[in-house]
């Protein structure tokens, strides 16, 4: 929607919040991987030491191919804060995966 510049409850709510967008960034992404490693019960891509989660892999390559067509398209603005806040949504939430993963019971 953001994209055909449709407005929505959500938008305005979004923008009524100090630092509103930067959040949103955060939670949308986090949330998103969350679920995506859970739901894949945290399955990684093992690469030299590193592991790296499926659902984390996902979002991030999504998020960055989302910021990036910005730049394409007239009604939007490609905002490296905006990939920066996504990329910390997404970190902190693959950490909670993990850790809700590791967690007894």
């Amino acid at each position: 929607m953001a994209n055909t510049e449709q407005d929505t409850v959500i938008f305005r709510f979004v923008r009524s919040l100090p630092y509103g967008d930067k959040m949103a960034h955060i939670f949308v992404f986090g949330v998103l991987t969350l679920l995506l490693n859970l739901a894949s019960k945290n399955r990684a891509l093992s690469y030299r030491r590193a592991n790296i989660q499926w659902g984390t892999l996902f979002v991030t390559v999504f998020a960055t191919a989302e910021e990036a067509s910005q730049y394409f398209i007239p009604s939007r603005t490609l905002d490296l804060f905006d990939y920066a806040c996504s990329l910390m949504g997404i970190l902190l939430f693959t950490l909670i995966s993990r850790w809700k993963m590791a967690a007894p019971g």
